[in-house]
């Protein structure tokens, strides 16, 4: 393989000898030739792609053309007794075998070295097929359909499990993909703004010509399966077809000025919007049927008037040419260092049959692909895909603090396996690496990646207040550190999010999130929860810049709910000695509660405050409601209940409710004297009242005579009356309101 450039040092070696002076000229030649001689004796420039040898793989009568390989396995389309059929070839123990034969026209074959597919018009339009290459091969293997819908299904690829094609069934030229492992078929891009051919695939990603509704012109588009982002890969505006792919680079045939040229795109170096396509071939004639694997792509070429095969390796900028002559070659595919093509047969110029020559290349690795680096408490894991190449010996990984710096080689002995933990990367700073295959000579160019090795977070919360009455807030804050060289830090510029749960529920659910400051500090202001509630804080972590994730510990904040009670009284007029019934209920935000102890309290008119009732220490029911019946007043009386709160609830007191009580009046029997002139004599008694006043008014067959106040003394009063006759008398007895009752009266009738 390479490890530099011996021409070029050649070159400068000459200019300097022959630009020195006159004097010992004929020594410095000498020595020179003899420098120059040690130079090439070696071999090849040793970043050079070079072609080892060339050797015949189907030289049958009639035709063999359309080769495809992978790995050991070259498949072709054959024409041998004057039928179409495909073959196979394992290269490394040269058995031929037969892949499918008859009367119908099968073209196009590939292969993933496992599964043959190719195009098979045996029901009257083309469709796909597909055959399990079997490990015996003087066995056979086992022939299915991929697809034989409606319209043609033509020009197959494989990549992995995935065959792609161009189908018409709509009536436009599609993408359509069938995976083998899954046996689903799928649609890759439609035909309705314009017709999709010639696809190609690797890994997840999918190239075509697209036409895009372009009368006479057409671009190439690229899609990758797993994101389902679509782009276009040829930006020049030029004709651009027949586009092949390997990783993440994609080569295409594009019209140049008076010729075609090879174009080319690294789909991972810039991102898909602004990146940018190189020119893989700058010479003037043609430059057709572009193949890639790796890092070395493949074309026909028709420099000189002839039709040839060269390559260039991308990773060193250096141009072979394979195959040299007159007669013919196309078509050529490349896999790993191994080229194959169609070679028209010696001698039969212009009309001769056609044969599958292969040559094996000696060219610097490829980049290796898929590189990875994930950042863990450990240190900093990598992967990449294992490159094609047969004589690729392993694998060399260095490291840099930054991306343009000096990379430090870290592995002592070359890595045989495809990862590396690199346990001694630097925890909270990002490490960038290289990866570099390498073979027996040196190395290839570096798969770049990056991560950090993950440092442990801190993360505090507190609440400003930990219990609140309802509808208040409270405010939280906090501060996230991580662990670094040097101590502790402060994170800023990080998102962290604010978590909750309702007190004895079992999962947080986010709040809201915010950035921490320049300090690590973060706040969450106004915060009202309405009932009890655990917070807490996280952070996502940031592995690329090796912070880890980390969770707070929780911080309760309870909240006082809002109670409410009613009462009644019933009824809330009594007559003195009569009983009266209290009755309400207790509410949580609107919500009976059940269980709950609620005080009934009393206080008599003219009283200071409110005592509790004897036996009125009641318990809420399922509805919330309590109730007691019973009390006998003996004076205007004011109630309330009360529930003293507790467990998260706020304390609450009903309304007053007011039970009225009327003054008892009797009358005794009144007493009359007959003399000429009568006399009535009225006495009685005021339950209620020591002192004050009664009024009486006597009435006689309706008609007020008298209307007189006795006072009251010691509950009692008296007075007489003298009548004008006889006569049906009404005696009407008053007590007017007063503070401590209302008023009432007694009627008595008499008649002499």
């Amino acid at each position: 393989m390479r490890s530099s450039n011996m021409d070029q040092r050649a070159r400068i070696l000459v200019k300097n000898i022959l630009s020195d002076t006159p004097s010992g000229f004929c020594i410095r030649v000498v020595v020179f030739l003899a420098l120059l001689g040690l130079l090439l004796i070696g071999g090849r420039p040793t970043e050079a792609a070079v072609k080892k040898d060339e050797y015949p793989i189907a030289t049958v009568s009639a035709d063999q053309i359309s080769p495809a390989i992978d790995g050991n396995i070259v498949v072709w389309e054959d024409k041998r007794d004057g039928l179409s059929g495909i073959y196979g070839k394992n290269l490394s123990t040269g058995v031929e075998f037969l892949v499918s034969s008859g009367v119908s026209v099968k073209r196009k074959p590939v292969t993933n070295g496992k599964v043959v597919v190719w195009e098979d018009n045996r029901n009257g339009d083309s469709d796909i097929y597909g055959y399990r290459i079997p490990a015996d091969l003087s066995t056979s293997g086992q022939e299915f359909v991929i697809s034989a819908g409606p319209g043609d299904q033509r020009k197959p690829a494989i990549g992995g499990n995935r065959v792609v094609w161009e189908d018409k069934r709509s009536g436009k030229w599609e993408i359509y993909s069938y995976d083998l492992s899954a046996g689903q078929e799928s649609l890759v891009a439609s035909g309705d703004d314009g017709n999709k051919t010639n696809p190609a695939i690797s890994g997840n990603t999918i190239v075509w010509q697209d036409d895009r509704n372009i009368v006479g012109n057409s671009e190439v588009h690229v899609k990758d399966l797993s994101t389902g982002k679509r782009h276009s890969v040829s930006t020049s505006g030029n004709f651009a077809d027949t586009p092949a792919i390997s990783g993440s680079i994609v080569v295409w045939r594009q019209e140049n000025v008076g010729n075609y040229d090879i174009f080319g795109r690294d789909l991972y170096a810039i991102d898909l919007e602004t990146g940018r396509v190189f020119q893989v071939t700058t010479d003037t004639s043609d430059q057709v049927s572009p193949s890639i694997s790796g890092n070395v792509v493949v074309w026909e070429d028709h420099r000189g008037g002839s039709s040839n095969i060269y390559a260039k390796d991308l990773s060193t900028g250096e141009e072979v040419q394979i195959t040299t002559g007159s007669a013919p070659k196309a078509t050529p595919q490349i896999n790993g260092e191994t080229v194959v093509w169609e070679s028209q047969r010696v001698g039969d110029t212009n009309y001769g049959t056609y044969d599958i020559y292969g040559a094996n290349l000696d060219a610097a690795p490829a980049i290796p692909t898929g590189a990875q680096a994930t950042g863990s408490n450990t240190g900093v894991d990598l992967k990449w895909n294992a490159n094609p190449e047969n004589d690729v010996t392993g694998y060399n990984v260095y490291r840099s603090d930054t991306a343009d710096g000096t990379y430090v080689k870290l592995n002592t002995a070359i890595l045989s396996g495809t990862t590396y933990s690199d346990t001694e990367a630097p925890k909270g700073s990002v490490s960038f690496y290289r990866i570099k295959a390498s073979d027996a000579v040196s190395e290839s160019g570096p798969a770049m990646t990056k991560a950090a090795a993950i440092a442990p977070s801190g993360l505090t919360l507190s609440a400003s207040s930990l219990q609140l009455n309802s509808g208040g807030t409270t405010n939280l804050s906090g501060k996230l550190t991580f662990e670094s060289t040097g101590g502790t830090k402060a994170a800023s510029g990080k998102r962290v999010i604010l978590e909750a749960r309702q007190t004895g529920q079992t999962n947080f659910s986010e709040v809201r999130s915010t950035l921490t400051g320049e300090d690590g500090n973060f706040d969450f202001t106004g915060v009202k929860p309405t009932v009890g509630t655990d917070y807490r804080a996280r952070f996502a972590g940031d592995s690329g810049v090796g912070m880890g994730s980390v969770t707070s510990s929780s911080v309760r904040v309870a909240v006082i709910s809002k109670t409410a009670l009613t009462l009644a009284a019933s009824p809330a007029t009594l007559n003195y000695g009569q009983t009266t019934r209290l009755s309400g209920k207790l509410y949580l935000n609107g919500k009976p509660i059940s269980g709950k102890p609620v005080i009934l309290e009393q206080r008599v008119v003219g009283a200071s405050s409110f005592t509790a009732i004897s036996g009125g220490q009641r318990t809420t029911a399922s509805d919330g409601a309590f109730s007691l019946a019973g009390l006998k007043p003996t004076k205007n009386t004011a109630y309330r209940a009360r529930f003293a709160g507790g467990g998260g609830l706020e304390a609450a007191t009903s309304a007053v409710a007011v039970v009225s009580v009327k003054a008892k009046v009797s009358v005794d029997p009144p007493k009359v004297e007959r003399p000429k002139k009568p006399k009535v004599s009225i006495s009685g008694r005021v339950v209620t009242a020591k002192s004050g006043r009664v009024s009486v008014t006597i009435m006689r067959n309706g008609k007020v005579i008298s209307r007189k106040k006795a006072s009251i003394r010691s509950s009692r009063f008296s007075l007489s009356q003298r009548l004008p006759g006889k006569g049906r008398y009404t005696i009407k007895t008053s007590v007017p309101k007063s503070a401590t009752h209302l008023g009432n009266r007694k009627i008595r009738r008499i008649s002499f």
